[in-house]
C-alpha cells in the first residue's frame, strides 16, 4: 500500500486516467491517497483525457459539455481490438476493455495538444487551461468547492464566457510580457513551461 500511496502521489510520475474525480474521491477517503496538481505553472502529473478531449474539440467553442469514454474510443483512438489477444486466460478478473485504449488517446490527444492551435488558440493556452481545470476536478474530490465544478457532472466547469475570459487574461499576459522584455512573467522560461501537459 505504501508502495501504491508513494506511486500515485509522485508530482514527478505521469497517472493518466480518462475521469480522474471518482477514482481521486475513492483513494482520498479509503486509502488516504492524495491526487493533486499543485501548480498549473508545472508539468501536471494528473493528465485527464476527458479534459484534453475537450481543450481539442473544436467543433463546440463553448466547451461546456464532457463526453464519455465510450464516444472517445469511437471518434479518436487508434488501436485495433481485433488485433489484440483478448480471448486468454482472465484468472478470474474482471477487466473492462475500454481501459486498453487510453494509452491511444492519451498519445493522440498529447501529439494534439503539443502541435495544434485549437479553436484560434494557441496550444500553450489550452494546456494551462486542461492544468487548471484537473487541479480544479481533484480538488472537488476532496471535499474543496469550485464553482461550475462536481464529482459526477458532465458539465466541464467551461462556458463561452469563461473561455473568452480566460482568454483576455492570457493574451493580456502574454501582450504585457513581450511589451516588458519578459520582465513581467519570465519571457521564454515561462512560456516553456507551457509547451507540454
Amino acid at each position: 500500500a505504501i508502495a501504491l500511496k508513494s506511486l500515485l502521489e509522485d508530482k514527478k510520475t505521469v497517472k493518466v486516467f480518462f475521469d480522474a474525480r471518482t477514482p481521486a474521491k475513492i483513494l482520498f477517503e479509503k486509502c488516504d491517497i492524495t491526487l493533486s496538481v499543485d501548480s498549473v505553472l508545472e508539468k501536471s502529473p494528473i493528465h485527464e483525457l476527458q479534459m484534453m478531449e475537450l481543450a481539442l474539440r473544436e467543433s463546440d467553442p463553448n466547451r461546456q459539455w464532457l463526453v464519455g469514454l465510450d464516444k472517445c474510443i469511437a471518434k479518436d483512438s487508434r488501436l485495433d481490438l481485433q488485433n489484440l489477444m483478448l480471448d486468454g486466460p482472465d484468472y478470474g478478473v474482471n477487466l473492462d476493455h475500454r481501459i486498453l485504449h487510453l494509452p491511444s488517446l492519451w498519445k493522440n490527444y498529447q501529439e494534439q495538444l503539443g502541435t495544434r492551435v485549437c479553436g484560434g488558440f494557441t496550444k500553450s493556452f489550452w494546456i494551462a487551461e486542461v492544468r487548471e481545470a484537473t487541479k480544479k476536478r481533484l480538488e472537488v474530490s476532496r471535499g474543496r468547492h469550485h464553482a461550475g465544478h462536481d464529482v459526477n457532472s458532465a458539465r466541464s466547469g467551461w462556458c463561452k464566457e469563461y473561455i473568452e475570459e480566460q482568454t483576455e487574461i492570457w493574451n493580456e499576459d502574454v501582450m504585457m510580457d513581450s511589451h516588458h522584455n519578459g520582465e513581467w512573467l519570465g519571457g521564454e522560461e515561462h512560456w516553456r513551461q507551457f509547451e507540454a501537459l
